[in-house]
């Protein structure tokens, strides 16, 4: 059955956040496209692309990934880009210590602006899995404040693709409300969590077929 042809159709929003050099634009382009930029350029605003995802033989789902800039963490805009999202992705570099610990405050400022939604999916990206001997973040450690968080975490390179396609299925199929696969049941043991109400600590907050495409908002 083609994509047209699917009788349920979703559309999600996963909006993808972090530091700056994370690897945010780089992670959504080799999902999306299956392209790895060589040089960084750093994002400005929010930019945004889609992704087709065959869920079973009656459903798919149309992804909006929204590319969260690091400048836009201090934007009056901030709110208008976190509102709606029904996934977010945080993303930390595990050769930069001072991004991984950001993470949480990260996690606050977004929870505050979700506050009325309980059913947003939350999940930790450490990218740049293929730099193991620059490593300042041990996988551990990461996984160890996800499960204190009863967070998913993945471990992944956007350079090499690893985990990707996986935890962005992953996530669909949450955020759609969809049971896996029988053989992802039984594989995946990481997407039980939800994220714990940090609001109290924010003070005065104000396969897949595929069709990609590119918006920047400022």
């Amino acid at each position: 059955m083609d994509q047209e042809d699917k009788e349920i159709k979703f559309s999600k929003k996963i909006l993808v956040i972090g530091e700056a050099g994370v690897g945010k634009s780089a992670i959504i382009q080799k999902y999306v496209n299956n392209f790895y930029p060589e040089m960084y350029k750093q994002s400005l605003g929010c930019n945004f692309f889609s992704k087709q995802l065959d869920l079973s033989k009656t459903a798919s789902v149309t992804l909006s990934i929204w590319d969260c800039s690091s400048e836009s963490l201090k934007s009056k805009m901030l709110n208008t880009y976190i509102y709606g999202s029904d996934a977010v992705l945080f993303v930390y570099d595990i050769t930069n210590r001072s991004s991984f610990d950001s993470i949480r405050n990260i996690m606050k400022l977004v929870q505050s602006v979700l506050i009325e939604n309980n059913d947003v999916e939350y999940c930790v990206l450490g990218n740049k899995n293929d730099l193991f001997n620059q490593i300042a973040v041990e996988e551990d450690q990461a996984k160890e404040m996800c499960k204190i968080l009863n967070l998913p975490y993945y471990s992944v390179s956007a350079k090499m693709g690893s985990n990707l396609n996986e935890c962005f299925k992953n996530i669909a199929y949450k955020v759609c409300k969809l049971p896996f696969p029988s053989e992802e049941k039984k594989n995946d043991k990481s997407l039980e969590g939800s994220i714990p109400d940090l609001r109290s600590e924010v003070k005065g907050s104000n396969g897949d077929n595929k069709t990609s495409s590119g918006c920047n908002i400022f």
